[in-house]
C-alpha cells in the first residue's frame, strides 16, 4: 500500500513538472469589451455558412513585457487556435508556440470544439480544390526553408510561421495585434488545407472568451536555423517559455 502511495505521489509530481507555468513576465490583454455570436446562424437547423455580419469580430489584443528580459514570441495574426491547454500539454506535437482562444460556459459544462480557426481559412468547395496549386505551395515553402537552413521542414507550416511571425518583445515594450473571428463556427463552415473547426453554443447559457498564449522554448529552439540561434545569443534574447492568460470578456448573442 505504501509503495502504491509513493508511486502515485511521484507520478503526480512528474505530471505537474511537465505542465507549463502561467507567466506574469508578459501581460496579454484583450481590448474588446465583448465578442459577438450570431443568433441567426446559431438557430439554423443545418450547419451552413452565411455572410451574416452579426457574428464577425475583429479581436484586438496587446502583449506587454513587464520583465527586464528580451523575449522571442511567435504570434500569427491570421490564426487563432482552439486547442485547450490540456491538449497542448498532452503531446510534444502540440507544444510549440500558439495563440489560442478559449470559450467557457458559466456552468462549466464542456463546449465542443476542434482544432483551428482564423481569417487565413478559406471557404472552399471540396470538389474545386486545386491540389496542384497546394502541392506547389508546400514545395515552395519547403524549398525556401531548406535554403535558409531551417532544420525541420517536415513540420514546415510551423517553421514557416516562425520565419514570418516571430518577433522580439523588449522590456517595457507593448505590441498590438488584430485577428478576425466569426462566431458561431461550424464544422463545415471553414476549411483549410488540413483542419476544420467549430464551437457549439447554447444561447440560453452565458459564455466568456479569453486568449491563452503557450510557448515551449525547447521546441521552438529546435526549429530555428543556426544563424537565428546565434542572433538570439548575441542579443541575449530568450525564447519565451510558459503560458500567458488574458482577461475574460463576455460572449454576446445578437
Amino acid at each position: 500500500m505504501k509503495n502504491q502511495i509513493l508511486i502515485f505521489v511521484l507520478f503526480t509530481l512528474i505530471s505537474c513538472n511537465n505542465q507549463k507555468q502561467t507567466s506574469e513576465n508578459i501581460k496579454l490583454e484583450l481590448l474588446n469589451q465583448k465578442v459577438f455570436c450570431s443568433l441567426d446562424d446559431l438557430n439554423k437547423n443545418k450547419k451552413s455558412f452565411t455572410n451574416n455580419e452579426k457574428g464577425k469580430n475583429v479581436i484586438l489584443f496587446k502583449m506587454t513585457n513587464n520583465s527586464q528580459k528580451d523575449y522571442l514570441l511567435v504570434v500569427n495574426e491570421d490564426q487563432l487556435e482552439t486547442f485547450s491547454i490540456e491538449t497542448l500539454n498532452s503531446t510534444s506535437f502540440f507544444r510549440k508556440a500558439r495563440m489560442c482562444f478559449v470559450i467557457e460556459s458559466s456552468d462549466n459544462s464542456k463546449i465542443e470544439n476542434y482544432t483551428i480557426n482564423g481569417d487565413s481559412f478559406k471557404r472552399v468547395n471540396k470538389d474545386c480544390v486545386n491540389f496542384d496549386s497546394e502541392i506547389n505551395r508546400i514545395t515552395d515553402i519547403k524549398s525556401k526553408l531548406k535554403e535558409l537552413d531551417f532544420p525541420d521542414i517536415v513540420d514546415f507550416e510551423f517553421s514557416n510561421s516562425i520565419r514570418n511571425n516571430s518577433f522580439v518583445l523588449h522590456p517595457d515594450e507593448t505590441k498590438y495585434f488584430k485577428v478576425i473571428l466569426n462566431l458561431p463556427i461550424y464544422d463545415n463552415q471553414l476549411q483549410s488545407y488540413g483542419f476544420l473547426s467549430y464551437y457549439k453554443f447554447d444561447s440560453r447559457k452565458n459564455y466568456s472568451f479569453k486568449l491563452e498564449y503557450i510557448s515551449d522554448s525547447k521546441t521552438v529552439n529546435n526549429k530555428l536555423p543556426k544563424y537565428k540561434k546565434n542572433e538570439l545569443e548575441e542579443n541575449q534574447t530568450e525564447i519565451f517559455d510558459g503560458i500567458i492568460v488574458s482577461n475574460k470578456i463576455p460572449v454576446v448573442f445578437r
